[in-house]
């Protein structure tokens, strides 16, 4: 698991399967607060079948991912979450 031993993460993407309504925003934080990246807006399909692929880079311990809706009676379920990361290497 990331963090564990405070090594640095580049931390990639994350891969989802979302349904509902609407709009979500999801951003990813990293553990110091320091750098916030807004992935971009996904629209949810009626039924999960699609894994959705949301791009960015964070060099961190870890990071949180904040997931919001856009407007009233907006709604979401995530029923899988892949976080795709790697060892960030010092000396290259």
């Amino acid at each position: 698991m990331p963090g564990v031993d405070n090594t640095l993460f580049q931390h990639h993407a994350d891969s989802m399967r979302l349904q509902g309504q609407g709009m979500t925003k999801i951003t990813a934080t990293t553990l110091d607060g320091g750098r916030s990246v807004d992935v971009p807006v996904v629209l949810e399909a009626s039924s999960p079948a699609a894994l959705v692929t949301r791009k960015y880079h964070l060099l961190s311990e870890g990071v949180t991912l904040l997931f919001q809706t856009q407007a009233p009676g907006d709604w979401f379920q995530l029923s899988e979450i892949i976080h795709w990361y790697s060892p960030w290497v010092i000396h290259r």
